[in-house]
């Protein structure tokens, strides 16, 4: 008979048939779990709290507006409906914004209001209808 070596005399308790052994230290510990306050690789060493929080709302936002363009984008076919539709779109979307945004205002980057990021946003709208559809100036 082969013989198994060392490990066929071990003693298995139940618990998934766990060695003796392992059964008396216990279950390792598990990993830590990443806090959700300390910064990502991407994020600024001396960002703060509130300064993350304000980003993700943003990134949020921005997310559901880059959506919303490339369906209209896809949808209006004729600029002047897209340039309607823009504009209805962003005039909407800018109390979202403000809404949104509002509890980490005073964390946004100097000089960022819900207006400047609208009239950023209604302009690359603009340019990726224009570069969907080969538009030149």
């Amino acid at each position: 008979m082969n013989p198994i070596g060392p490990d066929g005399d071990a003693r298995l308790v139940p618990m998934n048939m766990q060695t003796l052994e392992n059964a008396i230290e216990g279950p390792p510990d598990p990993p830590a779990a990443a806090d959700p306050f300390e910064p990502a690789d991407d994020d600024e060493p001396d960002e703060t709290i509130s300064a993350r929080m304000f980003r993700a709302a943003l990134d949020e936002t921005i997310e559901h507006q880059a959506r919303k363009v490339q369906a209209a984008v896809a949808k209006h076919t004729n600029r002047e409906d897209f340039l309607l539709w823009r504009e209805r779109w962003f005039s909407n979307h800018l109390e979202h914004v403000a809404r949104v945004t509002l509890a980490w205002r005073d964390s946004a980057p100097e000089g960022w209001t819900p207006d400047s990021h609208i009239d950023a946003c209604r302009a690359e709208a603009l340019r990726r209808y224009d570069e969907a559809y080969e538009v030149t100036a």
